[in-house]
């Protein structure tokens, strides 16, 4: 298993619809089995309003749970420590909700875990 790598290369998604929702796909995933933290760093760009949220769950199979929202760029932790503000869980995947009417998002996506 790496220890970092591209969680997300560059992506643009667009919609005419408030309330929709994107989920990465299977295959891009993170498996941190292993590790105790998840560094993530991003660059973002929006148009209008649209939150991307990174998930964990346990199993492949869910439940998800939200551990960060991102609105803009930056480095998110998610630890998997008890007391950790951003849980981290086995898996992780991103999602993508748009809160307004003709959205659009750009994003990139590194990552890097540590024992």
């Amino acid at each position: 298993m790496s220890d970092g790598s591209i969680f997300q290369r560059g992506v643009t998604l667009e919609g005419d619809t408030a309330g929709q929702e994107f989920i990465q796909e299977r295959e891009g995933w993170v498996d941190t089995r292993g590790y105790r933290r998840f560094v993530l760093s991003t660059e973002m760009w929006a148009r209008t309003n649209v939150t991307v949220k990174i998930e964990t769950a346990a199993t492949v199979a869910g439940k998800w749970n939200t551990a960060a929202t991102i609105t803009t760029g930056g480095t998110t932790y998610i630890q998997a420590e008890e007391n950790a503000t951003n849980k981290l869980e086995r898996f992780v995947r991103w999602a993508i909700i748009s809160t307004d009417v003709n959205w659009s998002v750009c994003f990139w996506m590194g990552y890097e875990l540590k024992a």
